[in-house]
């Protein structure tokens, strides 16, 4: 749309809004002449202001939803100019998604929840990125910004060198290159990842090979099954290893990479019967999580190339290129132009909550008038 096309539809539209504004202004005006007058025209009066008022409200629906969404973030402590940049942002990624605009704003809340205090631009790319994860593990904003929460609590350090917003972008498109690789459903995962707590990075351990961990898994067992075997393995590796005579940790007592683990393992277990490693391994300390390192052995090639799948992931874009197969372009076509009301509109929104505002307050002097005249 060229320049000219953009101020034509601008004025259409605030002719649209102003002409039931004008409405208003002359039966306030004339109710204002004399208290005599203002009585005997309330009823006409009335009506004009309640046609007029619907008509507005109708027209300016999307603007005023978008204001009520950015007045809940507000209250979390963001500022206007960083509203005003998390409002473009929420229409953008409405119109190429096909998403609610005001769902990404009451997103971008939970968002302030799980990374804290960001600038504008830095909730507003965190929020696409949840936003984004959420899409394409058709998910929703409650189970992903937990998730969210989980692991930037978790990888804390390494997320704040990075950056909140590329780290955000790493974190969401690693996940939905996990449920490509292994059918890892969103609440699977956010589960996995609360029953475990701090424990792997606590370790040491990447997110990625957690991922790809619980993901070779839980194709051969129970999420719940999962997770107790990796679990048991973290717990007792330390103690295990000097019963076992191999290496678990390193010098500074960090987990080594599962690939070098299972090397170890074989070393030690390579020509036993299955009862037989399992015995051995119990018998360290490992409990259920000899059954983890067994069965990884099995499956050790597989492993080994998800998980370099997954260390090459370096953005958002699996996410992305998941949740774009998945648009529908008629709700895109539907977001697309609430986006332009609720921005058009919004560019009158505060003169005319001005003007709303100084008839509320007129209707509450009025109402006082009313309680002054009762016996």
């Amino acid at each position: 749309m060229n320049v000219a096309d953009q101020l034509m539809m601008q004025i259409g539209l605030q002719d649209y809004v102003t002409q039931p504004l004008k409405g208003i202004q002359r039966t306030v005006t004339q109710t204002a002449d004399t208290s005599r007058q203002a009585w005997e025209q309330i009823g006409g009066g009335a009506a004009g202001l309640f046609a007029g008022g619907f008509a507005i409200k109708e027209a300016l629906m999307p603007a005023l939803e978008m204001d009520r969404a950015l007045g809940g973030v507000k209250s979390l402590g963001v500022m206007d100019a960083e509203l005003a940049v998390l409002k473009q942002s929420a229409l953008s990624f409405s119109s190429e998604y096909g998403t609610s605009a005001t769902d990404f704003v009451n997103h971008s809340a939970l968002m302030v929840n799980a990374f804290g205090k960001m600038s504008g631009d830095t909730l507003a790319e965190v929020t696409a990125s949840s936003s984004t994860l959420a899409s394409a593990m058709k998910s929703d904003a409650e189970t992903v910004s937990k998730y969210m929460k989980t692991v930037y609590g978790n990888y804390k350090t390494e997320a704040d060198a990075m950056g909140k917003g590329q780290f955000s972008a790493l974190i969401a498109g690693m996940t939905a290159e996990a449920n490509n690789l292994y059918g890892i459903g969103m609440d699977e995962v956010e589960a996995m990842m609360d029953g475990m707590h701090s424990l792997t990075s606590t370790l040491g351990v990447d997110l990625s090979e957690q991922l790809a961990v619980f993901g070779m898994l839980r194709g051969q067992m129970s999420d719940g099954d999962a997770v107790t075997q990796y679990t048991n393995f973290l717990e007792g590796a330390a103690a295990a290893q000097d019963k076992l005579g191999v290496s678990f940790t390193d010098s500074a007592g960090n987990l080594l990479p599962m690939i070098d683990i299972l090397n170890n393992v074989e070393s030690l277990i390579g020509g036993m019967t299955g009862l037989e490693a399992r015995t051995l391994l119990d018998g360290a300390g490992l409990g259920d999580g000899s059954l983890m390192l067994i069965n990884l052995l099995k499956e050790r090639d597989r492993f080994a190339q998800g998980l370099g799948q997954l260390n090459s992931v370096s953005g958002l874009d699996p996410a992305m290129a998941k949740a774009e197969a998945m648009i529908d372009q008629q709700e895109r076509l539907s977001a697309s132009w609430y986006a332009i009301r609720a921005g058009a509109f919004g560019l009158v929104l505060p003169a005319i909550n001005t003007v709303a505002g100084a008839m509320a307050d007129g209707l509450t002097t009025l109402l006082g008038y009313t309680q002054l005249t009762q016996p």
